[in-house]
């Protein structure tokens, strides 16, 4: 499973002297962002999983070095299953967690309060 952090900047502050500044803004809010989607992944699964063995928890690993930067199980194979989106899941009674995407979800609401600390120092920066 895989949980994409991306960012755009567009119109007249993206453009020009102040583009360096708020693409490096952005950068570093997909990083803080994606931080936290490990940290609630982690945290979501620690509270569902029936009985964990700790083994997929420790496979669920932040990649910054991807852009835009991801949250993976590192293609752990019964991950889809788990996740529910597998073809397991059509076969037996279990529908699966869909940890990675309620978490999504919850961190779409939730981004701006995230990120706010990142843009305010890139307005200050622009400030100066």
């Amino acid at each position: 499973m895989r949980l994409v952090v991306s960012s755009d900047v567009t119109g007249a502050i993206g453009t020009g002297k102040h583009s360096p500044i708020m693409r490096r803004a952005c950068l570093n809010a997909e990083d803080t962002t994606t931080h936290a989607a490990l940290l609630e992944v982690r945290s979501t699964l620690g509270r569902v999983l029936q009985h964990p063995t700790g083994y997929y928890e420790s496979r669920v690993v932040a990649d910054y070095r991807s852009r835009p930067p991801s949250v993976h199980d590192s293609r752990v194979v019964y991950g889809p299953w788990l996740e529910g989106i597998g073809s397991r899941n059509a076969t037996t009674r279990f529908k699966g967690y869909h940890t990675f995407r309620l978490v999504a979800q919850r961190l779409q609401g939730r981004v701006v309060t995230i990120t706010a600390p990142v843009f305010d120092h890139a307005v200050a920066e622009l400030n100066r």
